[in-house]
């Protein structure tokens, strides 16, 4: 399945976010991830042909401390659905890791919150919509200093 640019771009520019939004929660969060450009993105992860959303999955620990960790799951389905939900809970319980982030494209199915609330009562997962992801950050002040040369607009124009 091919990704068209306009998913590249927005893909980059989403887990760029929430790598910065980690960055300023404390997490351990490689340097070369946070500057990372366009064109590495590519590289890393692959063009319109190869790139995978589920390659995208981030790890990283909070501090110093290897036991508060995290992931961040960029699900391939465009609607995530309990399935999906449960996936990733069966997975941060094998790696006896208790947060997560869900980055999804669109907003979850009404069975898909309710596994999340289910889910919260013994891990924490916060979903955030591809879309409104830009919207949220620059509202809460995270991204003011990213966006700062102008490019402001380019990020609202990210938000439908």
């Amino acid at each position: 399945m091919s990704v068209s640019e306009e998913q590249i771009t927005k893909l980059f520019k989403a887990r760029r976010t929430v790598v910065q939004m980690l960055w300023d929660r404390g997490y351990s969060v490689d340097d070369s991830d946070i500057k990372m450009t366009r064109q590495q993105f590519i590289q890393k992860f692959g063009d319109n042909v190869h790139l995978k959303r589920d390659d995208l999955l981030i790890l990283c620990n909070k501090g110093d401390a290897p036991t508060d960790q995290i992931y961040v799951f960029f699900p391939a389905e465009q609607k995530v659905g309990v399935p999906m939900v449960r996936n990733c809970a069966k997975r941060m319980k094998a790696d006896n890791i208790f947060n997560a982030i869900l980055v999804v494209q669109k907003a979850l199915t009404a069975p898909a919150k309710a596994a999340i609330g289910e889910i919260n009562s013994y891990f924490h997962m916060e979903v955030f919509e591809v879309n409104m992801i830009f919207f949220f950050l620059l509202h809460s002040g995270t991204l003011f200093s990213l966006f700062k040369n102008g490019n402001s607009m380019h990020c609202f124009c990210l938000v439908k």
